[in-house]
């Protein structure tokens, strides 16, 4: 994926290592990020039993995002066909609800709030590819958060592809407060926006939105 000899045996490597660390340190929690793509949609259970035959890996320590498009991403021209990957998403996304259940840091509170946050993600992953046109919470871009890219362009999120302007031109509060911005943050409310289930969005509306989040 990255096309780098060896990047997939050095992550492993690294991994192994901060596992090593884990148990040293009381206030470090390792876990992966795994993002389910077309490439590799239904073999997040194969992935697991790949990685505990090496490290000691709760199924509860495995975060997931979903493929998307975006501005971040670099592949504004591309389209995701949920559709075609349906099945291999929902079968990864019922696997990790289902094996998080028993989940080691139930002692824990801070944890414990952390994976039913990160349960809440999947329950509504689940809801978003069988309906990728319609927003599973109400999006909270350019209420709470935003988008700055490496070259400092300002965008609603990062997904969205239209620029706002840039903090090397002007102040960010400007930017914020200017027309153009009040203008996207109405179509963002009322849910004209790309519509998505971004990792990186998400979790400001599962914050924002916790009651319908967690309980609804």
């Amino acid at each position: 994926m990255r096309g780098v000899e060896g990047a997939w045996e050095r992550a492993v490597a690294t991994l192994k290592m901060l596992k090593e660390l884990e148990r040293s340190y009381d206030n470090l929690q390792v876990h992966i990020s795994y993002t389910i793509t077309e490439h590799n949609a239904g073999h997040l259970a194969e992935t697991y039993d790949y990685l505990r035959k090496i490290v000691n890996l709760d199924p509860s320590e495995i975060s997931v995002s979903i493929e998307h498009s975006g501005v971040q991403f670099q592949n504004l021209n591309k389209r995701i066909d949920y559709k075609s990957v349906k099945d291999g998403m929902t079968k990864d996304l019922l696997w990790l609800l289902e094996n998080s259940k028993g989940c080691r840091f139930l002692g824990n509170p801070i944890a414990w709030v952390r994976v039913r946050f990160k349960t809440a993600f999947v329950r509504l992953a689940l809801q978003y590819i069988k309906e990728p046109a319609k927003m599973p919470l109400p999006c909270e871009a350019l209420r709470s958060s935003i988008y700055i890219d490496p070259y400092g362009n300002v965008y609603p999120c990062t997904i969205w592809g239209v620029k706002l302007g840039s903090i090397k031109d002007d102040k960010l509060t400007r930017i914020l407060q200017s027309p153009h911005t009040k203008s996207l943050r109405r179509v963002i409310k009322e849910g004209k926006c790309p519509i998505c289930w971004s990792g990186c969005e998400s979790w400001t509306s599962l914050l924002i939105h916790y009651w319908r989040a967690l309980w609804g």
